[in-house]
Formats: C-alpha cells, structure tokens, sequence
C-alpha cells in the first residue's frame, strides 16, 4: 500500500496563513465532518494530510482520522498482492499481442484499477500513455478513459498534462452527444426487447455524458485556479450542473461553491454578480447549503462592505484549508478589496476617508496608502486632500471637452489652409474663376 508522501501531496503554506484561534473548536467540529462525509479515496487522503500540516488546531483529529481511514483501506487491499498485478499484467499484454481491441481495454482497465487500488497513480498514468486511446471501440468507452485519466493527473498534480486531456474530453463528449441525437431521430422501429435495450443503453449514456460534463468543468476551474485565471474559474463553476456533479474522490461541493463565489467577487462588477451568481439558477442549488457565501455576494451587491469583509474575516481560515484555493486566498482577498473600494466610491464627489476607513476596517493612513495604489494603477480617477483627509472625485468632462474642441479647430485649420495653398496655387498658374473673356487678361475657366 503506497499512500502519497505529505511532502510531495502539496507545497509547503507561506507565512500569512495564519488561523484565528477563536474559530478552531468550529473548524473541528464542522468543517472536519464536512470533508469526511463528502469526500473518499485520494481526495479524502489528500485533504486531510494538508488540514493537519496546515492548521495546528485540527492536527490531531485530521492524522486520526487519516489513521482510522488508511487502516480500513490496508485491509481492504490486502487481498491484493502483487501477484494479482503481474497476472493481470501478463493477460493484458496477452490481449495486445492477439489484437482483440475490447479484450485489449478491459485488459488495460483491470491493471489501470489495481494500480489506483495500491497506491501506484504514476504507474497508473504511464499505463494510458502507453497509447489505451487505440483500443476504445465506443465513445462510451473513450469517455471513460478520459476522466479515469484526468482523475489521476489531478491527483498527481501535473497540470501541464491537464489541458490537453480536457481538450479530448471536450471533443469526445460532443461527439457522443451527436451520436446520441442522431440515434433519437432514426426512423428505425425495433422489436419490443431491442426497445427496452436500447431505452436502457441510451439512459446510461445520457447519464454519463451529464456526469462527465460536470467533472470536465469543474476540472477545468481547477486548471484555470492553478494559473491564477480567476475569471475564468468563476465563469466554469457557475456552469457546473448541481444534479450531475458527482465526483467524490476529487471535488466537493462546498469546493464549488467557493471557487465560484470568491473567484466571482475578485473579478465579476457589480451587474454580473447579481445577473450571474444570485440569479443564476443553475448555480443557486450549489448555494442552497452555504447560507453564508450567499449573503457574502448579496452584501457586496448592496454595497455594504463592512458586514462583506466581516463574513470574509470569519470564512478566511475555512478557506485556507482548502488544498487547491488556500495559495490563492491572499491575492483573492486584495483583488476583492481593490473592486470594493472602487465601487464604494464610485456614486461620490467627495468623501470623508475617515468615515469610509470604518466601512472597510482599516486606519486612515492605511486606507490612504490603498487609494494611492489605486489611483496610481489607473483604478480610480480622484484625489486625495492628506490633510483634510477628503477623497475628491476627478472628473474626465473637462479634459473630453478640451479634446474635443482641439479636433474640431485643428479641422478647420487645416481646411482654411488647403484653400489658401489652393487660391495661391490658381494664382501662380494665372487662372481667374467668374470673370468675363472681355475683362480678363489671362486664363479663363
């Protein structure tokens, strides 16, 4: 039994991770039934290993726990001896060898399972490298494959082998999918039992493409999250269908809710976090079960951003626990920060920093210094009276007008001197327009 090494499972938690004391009996006993219950296998292991290297308070009852589970999952895999590995091994290269394709996949699964089985997800994920796409006769078949593989290069954490495989699977659903239309419009009539086959074969495609739909999207947010494309996260989390995500050996639920909310609030404006998450009806079933998340988006919706960053203050260490969110939760936070004081602002002519540092619980020479920033990116047009400590709005009219008004005399400039340049040019040439042949001299038109 080979279970995966904490120092290689994850990346050692920089300094400001750091837990409020005051909501460690809470994180124990909620959070940590929270994760059992909606978790197994590698996503459990995995989850567990980084709650109790990352937060001192749940330690002890993480590594129990860790403990308890890895004794049952010895003894159910004890049965399971490298004997049966070789023999399953030899019978697949067996099959390869007499070219029978459906005998070769089932041959390639069986030794893809016992690898998972013992702890080998390397092993594993060299075995469908080795070319298993060949010997897949359906589409059924090919989809399987595709997130068995993606399962295990998530796990192993190789994200650069991550977004070709979402490419397939993105190609062979849709794919499975027009097959699937086509099958309902045939104009073929079966007996009664080829019926009730068919009906039952065209469910469990149905079902699958459903499931695996939801598990390409989720397993895409996890890809655009591990290179910081937050707005993208947002925008696949919000697609993920409540009713056909099931995947418990990598993702939870709540995961989704996170990704989806606070990834939503670092990059969504005001209209698309109501448009796109509070009224978004497929996402609202993934926010029925975390009450809070909910009021995080109404309350920064609303512009009330002290009770905002009080609710983010209380979920931030339950964020920090989640293994694939806690590195980005600091650079999330100072982006959610950044849009709400911009949005605060923005209905104003001026304001007193002073009472605008109390909404957002800082001191005013802290506030300043975050205005300076914003100010200086080009995030906020205003100014800052430091000693009055006023925030002034600048208004962009006076600068349009002056532009505008540079254009339209430029045009005019240059239409009066191409008429000058034109009559001297007439003149030069001695040609003189409106005058009669009896009163002119030179050239007449």
């Amino acid at each position: 039994m080979l279970a995966p090494d904490a120092d290689e499972a994850m990346e050692e938690p920089s300094e400001d991770t750091d837990f409020d004391p005051c909501n460690a009996s809470e994180l124990t006993d909620e959070f940590s039934d929270q994760v059992t219950t909606s978790l197994e296998g590698y996503g459990l292991i995995s989850r567990l290993l980084f709650m109790a290297d990352v937060c001192p308070s749940v330690q002890k009852d993480a590594l129990v726990m860790l403990a308890d589970y890895l004794v049952e999952w010895m003894d159910s895999m004890a049965m399971k001896s490298q004997t049966r590995l070789d023999m399953l091994v030899a019978e697949m290269n067996r099959q390869k060898e007499e070219g029978i394709k459906e005998s070769a996949r089932r041959a390639f699964e069986d030794v893809f399972e016992q690898y998972i089985s013992m702890g080998q997800l390397q092993d594993a994920a060299k075995l469908y490298n080795r070319g298993i796409r060949e010997y897949c006769t359906s589409h059924k078949h090919i989809i399987q494959m595709l997130m068995n593989w993606i399962e295990v290069t998530v796990h192993l954490k190789q994200w650069q082998h991550l977004d070709p495989l979402i490419v397939q699977a993105d190609r062979a659903l849709l794919e499975a999918v027009e097959v699937e239309n086509v099958a309902a419009t045939s104009t073929s009539r079966p007996g009664p039992r080829a019926v009730n086959s068919t009906l039952s074969a065209t469910r469990n495609m149905k079902k699958l493409i459903t499931t695996s739909t939801a598990k390409v999207i989720a397993v895409s947010a996890l890809s655009h999250l591990n290179s910081k494309n937050y707005r993208q996260v947002a925008k696949k989390c919000l697609k993920i269908e409540f009713d056909s995500f099931d995947c418990p050996t990598l993702l939870a639920a709540k995961d989704i809710v996170m990704f989806g909310t606070i990834c939503a609030l670092a990059t969504f404006d005001r209209s698309e976090l109501k448009k796109n998450v509070l009224e978004n009806e497929v996402f609202r079933k993934f926010l029925e079960a975390e009450p809070k998340y909910v009021e995080l988006v109404q309350k920064f919706v609303k512009s009330q951003f002290g009770i905002c960053f009080d609710l983010m203050d209380e979920l931030h260490d339950e964020l920090l626990l989640n293994m694939y969110l806690w590195m980005h939760v600091k650079q999330l936070y100072q982006l959610i920060r950044r849009r709400a004081i911009v949005q605060y602002f923005t209905p104003y002519a001026t304001i007193n920093m002073n009472k605008m540092a109390l909404v957002f619980r800082v001191t005013v020479d802290e506030l300043e210094d975050e205005l300076v920033d914003l100010i200086s990116s080009g995030e906020m047009c205003a100014r800052i009276d430091s000693s009055r400590k006023i925030l002034y709005a600048k208004s962009d009219d006076q600068l349009v007008f002056a532009h505008n008004e540079l254009l339209k005399y430029s045009k005019l400039i240059e239409r009066r001197v191409y008429d000058i340049l034109q009559r001297a040019m007439l003149f030069q040439a001695q040609i003189i327009v409106g005058q009669t042949a009896a009163s002119n001299h030179g050239k007449h038109i």
